[in-house]
């Protein structure tokens, strides 16, 4: 027989550590791309990074533009915050789907305080999105523009701490030697299927857009380890416009004969032939496509 007892809520059993905090609100965290590791143990969390640090290229444009706000900045604030919201949706689903649930199956409710964070953001977003709407009605009235420019600036302070958190925690599990490569690869082809479409029309050109040359190699080649050879193929061609035809030609090719085998296993590229496309890659002609030019962080 069913209980008649409410249901319990389970409670986090993370917590940040004030020091966590007071290092995530300490710390400017405007724009953050080290190095790329390709090293198998660390797919994952390279793919969650460099997600992030799009989005951190994004906040920064925001707060620029929000810091001083005028009505002639009014549509170029509005286009750029639609444009991370519908990013930050996605990216939050992604983990709330796919990357959470791998991880809390590990260790017990690990990602709680995560999803907390997500729930407040989603209403944060929402709410600042319905003032800017009010903005542009009322042709910029000033007491409403103050309270934009001081609840986008709050968001993205905000915005920040919690994608340097999620680092700081998820690292060190992602690049333990817990899970093996072939987990790992699963767990980022489930990432991008949570929404595949959604993410080769939208995220992946976001993202990329957003990153430096060399994570842009490191990123093509997470996809390549990960994606089946179709769904890669894919996602390359999307990516097109950044590259000159030569480049684009040559790099990071697909045996064809594999492509029509979705369960065989993709063999991981060499660190040696990927780096030496790099200076090709970093010099050649990157057009972007017309309606990302419209956003483009610089």
């Amino acid at each position: 027989m069913a209980s008649s007892q409410p249901a319990v809520l389970r409670q986090p059993t993370v917590t940040f550590s004030p020091a966590a905090l007071e290092s995530a609100k300490s710390g400017t965290d405007v724009r953050h791309n080290p190095e790329p590791d390709i090293s198998p143990a660390s797919i994952a969390f390279n793919f969650l990074r460099y997600m992030h640090d799009s989005l951190r290229v994004s906040l920064g444009y925001i707060e620029t533009l929000a810091k001083s706000l005028t009505f002639a900045h009014l549509p170029k604030l509005v286009q750029a915050f639609e444009g991370v919201a519908l990013f930050v949706y996605l990216h939050s689903t992604q983990e709330e789907k796919a990357l959470f649930p791998f991880i809390n199956s590990r260790k017990d409710n690990f990602c709680s305080a995560f999803s907390s964070d997500h729930g407040k953001d989603l209403i944060q977003m929402a709410h600042i999105k319905q003032l800017l709407v009010e903005l542009i009605k009322d042709k910029f009235n000033e007491t409403k523009g103050t309270r934009v420019q001081k609840e986008t600036l709050q968001w993205v302070h905000d915005h920040r701490c919690h994608l340097k958190l999620e680092e700081q925690y998820l690292k060190p599990i992602l690049t333990g030697t817990t899970y093996s490569e072939n987990e790992e690869q699963d767990l980022v082809r489930k990432m991008i299927n949570v929404d595949f479409l959604a993410w080769k029309t939208f995220q992946l050109c976001y993202c990329f857009e957003r990153l430096t040359d060399k994570a842009r190699v490191d990123y093509i080649t997470i996809l390549q380890q990960c994606l089946p050879p179709a769904e890669y193929l894919q996602c390359r061609e999307v990516l097109r416009p950044f590259f000159s035809e030569d480049v684009f030609d040559g790099f990071l090719e697909v045996d064809s004969e594999s492509i029509n085998d979705e369960d065989e296993e993709l063999s991981s590229p060499s660190r040696g032939s990927l780096l030496s496309t790099v200076v090709r890659f970093c010099s050649c002609s990157r057009a972007k496509p017309a309606a990302l030019a419209q956003t483009a962080c610089s």
